[in-house]
Order: structure tokens, then C-alpha cells, then sequence
């Protein structure tokens, strides 16, 4: 990111000009730049950005109930261990804003790693790059544009969606989920519960019951199965690929 840029958000951030201005000024510096994608749709977002860091920065918060987290390009590794901090490391242009409940961090550039308490609901969208999530419980909501998704240890609620590469999901325990994503390969760890899973690919691919779920349904782009009574649900839907069902 070049210097021009950097200024112009970190005004922003501080209130000098608003993010209509910060838009006008990119199309200056750069007219090719496409307005409904990138850069533009991060600063619109910035009207009550709080904090600003930029650079390799440590930021610690206090624990809260959740966390929002951004990120435009780079890697997010997020770990749950057993803190009352939250812990964020940055290695690029990092806005943050704390409330009561929630903390909300924008990844502008550079990798981002987080440390967070177990028990912690998590909301995260990446335009670019890996994504590492272990050891978390509590509500899960991903939306990824691009690369790998990695996901161990998790316990609770999980909702999937974006384009990207492979998906590698390991389920501790699972209320309820839905994946809703256009991947290559997707790996998925089944807990030893009660539980149901609903499988369709639109376009083709590969379903394998590796996990030995007692069969509903089976088509040549579906599956439906279920281990115990089924009594919690997970629903997949993909435009193809190979899905493995397993055990964890």
C-alpha cells in the first residue's frame, strides 16, 4: 500500500474527512480503480472507526462477549486459549473500536494473528488469504473470498459462506451449521453425537460417507445421513468439489 493511501485512511479514521471524500481522492491517485470493490467498500465502513495502528503492533483489549473482524488481504490466524484478554497482532494498517459487548478490528494490509478467550462469539469476512481458527466455542460466522479455511477444535453454532480454496473443518461439538460455498476440496470432522448432515453440489463433485452416518438419501450430487437420533443439523450446499464426511 502505497503512502498516499495510508494517509488518507489514517484521516479518515481521525475525522479530518469523511469516507466520500477518502473516495474521491483514491480516484484521483488512482482512476482506474473500480468503485464498487476493494478499497472503496472498506472506507465506507469507516465512518466510526476507532483506533489506529499501523506497522507491527501488539494491541491488548479486555474480554468480551464478541468480536468483528475484517480483514481486506493477509493471513488471520485466531486462537482460543484461556485469557480475559484479547490479543491482536498486526502487521499492516489495523483500526479497531472497543464497546461493552463487542470489539470490531479492520485488517487493512499484512497478517493478522488474535488471541481470544474459549468462550467468544466470532464474526470474520476476508477478501484474501489463509484463515486459521482453533479451539473456539460459541457462535461462528465466516465469509471468505479466497484461500484456505482451517477450522479445529470448534464447539458450538457455525455459519459458512464465500468462494475459496479448501475447507478443513473439525467440530467438537455442533448445536446447529450451515455451509453455503463454492470450495475444492471440504474435509469435515463429525463430533460422536446426534447428529444430521444434508449434502448438495450443484454442479457435480464427489460426497464421501467416511464417518458411517446411517444413510437417508443418496444421490448422484446429494447425501443426506445421520449419526444417533440427528438431532442437531448441518446443511452444505456447493457448486462442486469433493466433500468427506468423517469422524474427528
Amino acid at each position: 500500500m502505497n503512502d498516499e493511501l495510508k494517509r488518507i485512511l489514517r484521516m479518515v479514521a481521525e475525522k479530518k474527512i469523511t469516507p466520500e471524500d477518502a473516495a474521491r481522492l483514491i480516484e484521483a491517485l488512482e482512476p482506474g480503480r473500480r468503485r464498487d470493490k476493494g478499497i472503496f467498500t472498506f472506507i465506507e465502513e469507516m465512518e466510526d472507526v476507532g483506533k489506529i495502528a499501523t506497522g507491527k503492533k501488539i494491541l491488548r483489549f479486555p474480554a468480551k462477549r464478541s468480536i468483528d473482524i475484517k480483514g481486506m488481504s493477509g493471513d488471520i490466524s485466531i486462537e482460543g486459549r484461556d485469557t480475559d484478554q484479547i490479543t491482536l497482532t498486526g502487521g499492516g494498517l489495523l483500526f479497531t473500536k472497543e464497546d461493552h459487548n463487542r470489539i470490531r478490528v479492520k485488517a487493512l494490509s499484512g497478517d493478522l494473528k488474535a488471541v481470544l478467550p474459549h468462550r467468544i462469539d466470532l464474526s470474520l469476512s476476508s477478501a484474501s488469504g489463509d484463515v486459521e481458527i482453533s479451539d473456539l466455542e460459541g457462535e461462528l460466522q465466516l465469509k471468505v473470498a479466497a484461500g484456505d479455511l482451517m477450522i479445529r477444535e470448534f464447539a458450538g453454532r457455525i455459519e459458512i459462506g464465500g468462494v475459496f480454496g479448501d475447507l478443513d473443518l473439525d467440530l467438537k461439538h455442533l448445536e446447529d451449521g450451515k455451509i453455503k460455498a463454492v470450495f475444492g476440496e471440504m474435509v469435515i470432522g463429525l463430533p460422536d453425537e446426534d447428529i444430521e448432515v444434508e449434502v448438495r453440489l450443484k454442479k457435480g463433485g464427489r460426497i464421501k460417507n467416511e464417518a458411517g452416518l446411517e444413510v437417508l438419501e443418496e444421490k448422484r450430487n446429494s447425501f443426506r445421513g445421520r449419526l444417533g437420533k440427528g438431532t442437531h443439523q448441518l446443511r452444505i450446499e456447493g457448486k462442486g468439489g469433493k466433500v468427506i464426511l468423517k469422524r474427528r
